[in-house]
């Protein structure tokens, strides 16, 4: 089976042009998704990992390196080389060079290079309190977890009832603007990431940018320790939901999004009967199975 295959032409507001994701679960588990034709979307606390969406952003970033970007983008400020943003900082920069036109290099670095060091030591102070804030924010916020990666026995065996259970196949369908479309690949660090990277806060303190708050949210939501990376995660997100006060919703996918049902090589018999007559009810289920392989992977068959 072919797991990477890609659309050529997909929605511009897309994340990914993936054909696939696959989700492993339990036999229990799938008979109520195929009967309902619903997929569970979970908040962070019903999640595997305490740490999911609920770490703390760091401030690490070097002053001696940090200063002299500062400094030489304030300077490229105030001789009209960039354009600041609409900020306090960015006002005062426009007006000493209306007032002051033709100040020296060294006098712009002496009236902001403190007012910088002083704005960064605020902002590490700031921050329990913006983490804070942003794990209460995404407490409540609904997530359905996918992979691109059917044939894990890690994922059988923890996911799938020591494979007994089954991984579903859905298909991203450009001409239903498919949700799986707004998958986006979790990224595996083996440390937690940054608020910003030093290129942004050089933005930010010299009033040419701001803080990039859509990267801010994708690090806190896309991000999990390297410990993970086995999952090979794709993720949705998708805020609060349709009801924020529940820790989960079970939201409806469409018959024709799921083309495949993979099931586990040590399915009872009668089980896998009961799956086959649920799948009876998709248009275009392709019927499979594992077995094992040479390679410590699970290789993935038609089903007699």
């Amino acid at each position: 089976m072919e797991f990477d295959t890609t659309i050529d032409h997909v929605p511009s507001h897309w994340r990914n042009n993936r054909l696939h994701f696959f989700k492993y679960m339990s036999a229990a588990t799938a008979k109520i998704v195929l009967s309902n034709r619903t997929l569970r979307w979970s908040t962070p606390e019903r999640m595997n990992d305490v740490y999911d969406t609920q770490f703390d952003l760091t401030l690490t970033a070097n002053l001696d390196t940090l200063r002299p970007k500062v400094l030489d983008r304030l300077w490229k400020v105030y001789k009209g080389e960039l354009d600041p943003v609409d900020t306090t900082l960015g006002g005062l920069i426009k007006l000493l060079r209306h007032k002051v036109p033709n100040l020296p290099k060294e006098e712009v670095e002496r009236h902001f290079g403190p007012a910088f060091e002083e704005a960064l030591e605020r902002m590490k102070r700031s921050l329990p309190r913006l983490n804070e804030d942003l794990r209460q924010y995404l407490r409540t916020s609904k997530m359905l977890c996918l992979t691109d990666r059917p044939n894990s026995p890690v994922m059988w065996a923890f996911y799938a009832e020591y494979h007994t259970g089954v991984v579903l196949r859905f298909r991203s369908i450009p001409a239903f603007d498919s949700l799986f479309g707004l998958a986006r690949a979790v990224d595996y660090l083996p440390c937690v990431p940054a608020l910003a990277d030093e290129d942004n806060l050089a933005d930010m303190f010299s009033a040419v940018g701001t803080l990039d708050k859509g990267r801010v949210m994708d690090r806190l939501m896309y991000t999990k320790s390297e410990a993970w990376a086995h999952e090979r995660e794709w993720r949705i997100c998708s805020g609060s939901g349709w009801a924020p006060a529940q820790p989960f919703e079970d939201n409806p996918f469409r018959a024709n999004e799921l083309d495949g049902i993979i099931c586990g090589m040590n399915m009872p018999s009668d089980t896998r009967s009961d799956i086959a007559k649920l799948a009876s009810n998709f248009p275009n289920v392709e019927f499979l199975t594992t077995k094992r392989s040479s390679t410590f992977e699970m290789a993935i068959v038609p089903h007699d």
